[in-house]
């Protein structure tokens, strides 16, 4: 079988250290990075008398690169960059995880400046204080009418069990947290005993393995005591309730009790999850979306925990509560068909399918190397998730009969609505490598040209369409065309009706999704290298034959304009339509699709659209996998369409930004977004390599300019600086969102940073690591399909060659000096203007 061959080729080591730090290690060669993480097992629900102050948070922020007794948080930040390091940590309800990915000749350095922060924190006075006030604005700026109805969901299934508390904590308990309970929380939990080493990449275990046993001894070791949490309700009767907020359309959580992870019915009750809400055809959309016209938008999620019960959810989104009932009663319906054993046997087959494809995909260091982390903690077994694909399999019509029936009845059902506000009335209801893998490029007359990499150790294959053009070619007053030619194109085709088009996607393992760009639109497939042919031959038929009826515009008009309503719930979408729209040339990069646009686009504005950007450079097959350049060529000959003569669309000629002025937005929101912009230069100008430099140094993962505004000051939650170009037209911005009060530190922080580029020279060895970190950054695409295809795509549709980066741009990075730096700021940052968008400060 399949899942089988694929698992024996994973082999790990482990150990346990005196210690008691449990250490995994997996040699993975494909490339030259390596990813190391450290779990502790501690989360939110494991905090006890402290739940409600998240303690297991805070400590992260803490520890993250925090001092310890061997360092301080600059050496770190040095060091980190010396590495190239690309380093995160998150808190979970169960977990909280510190990793790193650096490449691999830092391997062992990096193990052991994880272990120094995670084993021996100072918890410094400083670091303490100003997390305060980064933690509490991270909780302002997640008070979202989404978070609230997620937050109030949770109060009323699992009742006073410590999930139902924000990671986060509560605003006011989280202030009230002294150094001396950090201390005290820090000391009790951050044991080797508590925690799990692993290492995925490029290696030999044995040497990685004798250096991080060496380091441990700095760290003494205690008795490992496994986290506890209390049991999680269990229902055994219906109960309802209702949550009203400022969101656009009502919803509901259709909520049932799951069960822990390590239970055999949390594989079956993964498979219904898929079976009722995966894939592309999947079977609730096609009923309540596609078919009745209930719903926006409809997902299922089945939620574990390690050590309690989870939950089962079931989320619809309607236009009224309604068409919602009605939605619950069809849900409900189906879930009682399969507990009656009407189950469609080909759907579960695509279904398991389609839950192995999902590990099989992407299967990069930093994937593996978190599935063996919660495998051990949840286990004590690091190919615990990886093992599931052979309990899937094994899951059969009956299986998920008999779940069904036991638990996801209406009896035992929890159903929790939201409202919009207005319906109050309404009761109850994340040495430089370039790859061994060759690209290669083909162009033929009337076909698009092809961009492949045949890497013979991937079992799946990673497909792109890509077309210049983007958003910026709507037609105008009717923005948004392009985007809804994007969920038309190699989805919605003549040839096959939609349902039945999903359900062979699904059939034959394929994964699809589109981004519409400003200057470029991309169609991305995943599907297993066993189905190359058919999938080739049914995506080319899809993209060759649109579907531009009424039907199909409807459909797609009816989510965008749902997508639409909950963008302008969100201050960042809002802010960024204000200030593109005011930078950028009227008619360009700065347009925005409203519900007038929408609603105007014709199915002769598609036709238009397509034959405008189906020429022949405006258009690139890019593909990774182990796939012949022969057997791609014949794919594309054969089945994909046949191009008019044409150029790109993506390559315009070079324009300035012209008249600007200061603006500011007054809008309802708590956040304050402060913009300064400086027109620079379009993409493949000569001084691009010295503006990409800045960008690095403003934006990089030690930039300035959030130095400047968390590291010194308490003044955002997040804040950069980089550098957009397109063909034509380029900008340097700087972003930060803040609170109203910090609005005038954030904007003399933005100057003072921008003042010392301008008069400071760099040191050479901070030059050096700007450079080795943009470079770094590189490497890191190269596990990322999606990543280095794009990247391609879009080098070919710009007219430059498709290793320009590592080979060309290398070399002009390579040769910017600390004078270039200095000269290229004085050069462009001059003047600039600012945008802000803010909360009216009579209502703050």
């Amino acid at each position: 079988m399949p899942v089988l061959t694929f698992l024996m080729i994973i082999q790990v080591f482990q150990s346990t250290l005196p210690n008691g730090l449990r250490v995994v290690l997996e040699e993975d060669h494909s490339s030259p990075i390596t990813t190391v993480r450290i779990f502790m097992d501690q989360g939110s629900i494991y905090e006890g008398f402290n739940t409600g102050r998240g303690l297991s948070h805070f400590c992260e922020h803490i520890v993250s690169g925090g001092s310890t007794e061997f360092r301080t948080e600059d050496e770190y930040r040095e060091m980190e960059m010396r590495f190239n390091s690309r380093s995160n940590a998150y808190t979970s309800w169960e977990v909280t995880c510190y990793h790193q990915t650096v490449p691999s000749r830092y391997s062992d350095s990096v193990a052991m400046m994880l272990m120094e922060q995670v084993f021996s924190c100072s918890v410094d006075t400083f670091e303490v204080r100003r997390e305060h006030g980064v933690i509490h604005h991270e909780i302002l700026t997640s008070d979202t009418p989404d978070e609230r109805i997620w937050r109030a969901a949770f109060v009323f299934f699992f009742g006073n069990h410590p999930i139902s508390v924000p990671i986060l904590g509560q605003e006011d308990a989280m202030l009230a947290i002294t150094q001396e309970q950090l201390v005290s929380f820090y000391k009790t939990h951050y044991s080797p005993g508590n925690a799990v080493l692993v290492a995925v990449g490029d290696f030999e275990t044995s040497q990685l393995y004798d250096f991080i046993l060496h380091e441990s001894e700095k760290f003494p070791g205690r008795a490992y005591e496994p986290s506890t949490t209390p049991s999680t309700p269990i229902y055994t009767h219906p109960r309802t309730d209702t949550f009203f907020d400022e969101i656009p359309n009502p919803l509901c959580y259709l909520m049932w009790t799951g069960c822990q992870e390590t239970k055999p019915e949390y594989t079956a009750l993964s498979v219904i999850s898929e079976y009722l809400t995966g894939g592309q055809s999947s079977h609730l959309e096609n009923i309540l979306i596609d078919e009745k016209e209930l719903a926006y938008e409809v997902w299922s999620y089945n939620m574990g925990l390690r050590r309690a019960d989870g939950a089962f959810i079931i989320s619809i989104s309607s236009e009224d509560p309604k068409k919602l009932q009605e939605g619950i009663e069809i849900v409900q319906s189906e879930l009682d068909k399969i507990a009656r054993g009407g189950i469609d046997e080909s759907r579960l087959t695509r279904t398991k399918n389609l839950l192995r494809y999902a590990l099989l995909k992407d299967w990069t260091a930093s994937m593996k190397s978190g599935l063996i982390g919660d495998g051990i903690l949840t286990a004590n077994d690091p190919l615990y998730f990886q093992k599931t694909l052979e309990n899937i399999s094994g899951v059969s019509a009956q299986d998920i009969s008999k779940i069904a029936l036991s638990m996801l009845s209406s009896e035992k059902r929890q159903t929790f609505f939201a409202f919009p506000s207005e319906y109050n009335q309404i009761t109850g209801i994340y040495d430089t490598y370039t790859g061994a893998i060759p690209f290669v490029i083909y162009e033929g007359a009337g076909t698009p040209a092809i961009i492949s990499q045949r890497d013979s150790s991937s079992l799946y294959v990673s497909l792109q369409v890509a077309f210049g053009g983007g958003s910026s070619i709507d037609p105008l007053g009717k923005e948004g065309a392009m985007e809804m030619l994007s969920e038309i194109l190699g989805l919605r085709t003549k040839s096959f009706d939609l349902d039945g088009f999903k359900e062979k996607m699904d059939e034959l393992g394929i994964s699809r999704n589109s981004r519409c760009y400003d200057n470029y639109l991309v169609i991305n497939y995943d599907f297993p290298l066993e189905n190359f042919k058919k999938a080739m031959e049914l995506i080319g038929e899809a993209i060759s034959y649109p579907d531009f009826s009424d039907k199909s515009l409807s459909d797609i008009k009816k989510d965008m304009l749902y997508k639409l309503d909950q963008n302008n719930t969100n201050p960042n979408y809002r802010h960024n339509v204000f200030y593109t729209s005011k930078l950028y040339p009227e008619n360009t990069y700065g347009r925005c699709q409203d519900e007038v646009s929408i609603n105007s686009i014709e199915e002769s504005d598609l036709r238009a659209l397509f034959d405008k950007i189906l020429v022949g450079k405006n258009v690139v097959v890019s593909l990774s996998g182990n796939v012949s350049p022969e057997d791609i060529l014949a794919s594309v000959e054969s089945r994909f369409p046949h191009l008019l003569q044409g150029a790109s669309l993506a390559m315009l000629p070079p324009s300035e930004i012209q008249s600007l002025m200061d603006d500011s937005l007054i809008y309802e929101f708590q956040q304050t977004l402060v913009t300064l912009a400086f027109p620079t230069v379009p993409w493949n100008h000569p001084d691009m390599p010295v503006l990409y430099v800045i960008d690095e140094l403003m934006s990089g993962p030690n930039s300035r300019i959030h130095e400047a505004l968390r590291g010194r000051q308490d003044l955002v939650y997040w804040g950069w600086g980089y550098q957009e170009s397109f063909s034509d037209i380029g900008s340097f911005v700087f972003i930060a969102q803040t609170s109203l009060k910090n609005e005038d530190k954030v904007k003399n922080a933005f100057l003072e940073e921008i003042n010392l580029v301008k008069s400071e020279l760099l040191s050479g060895e901070e030059l050096a690591n700007l450079k080795n970190s943009i470079f770094a950054s590189w490497d890191m695409t190269s596990q990322n399909p999606f990543s280095k295809l794009t990247r391609r795509s879009y080098l070919y549709l710009s007219g430059l060659e498709i290793d320009y980066y590592e080979d060309d741009f290398k070399s002009r990075i390579q040769e910017v000096t600390s004078e270039d730096v200095r000269n290229a700021a004085l050069k462009y940052f001059d003047g600039g203007h600012w945008f802000v968008s803010r909360p009216d400060e009579s209502s703050y």
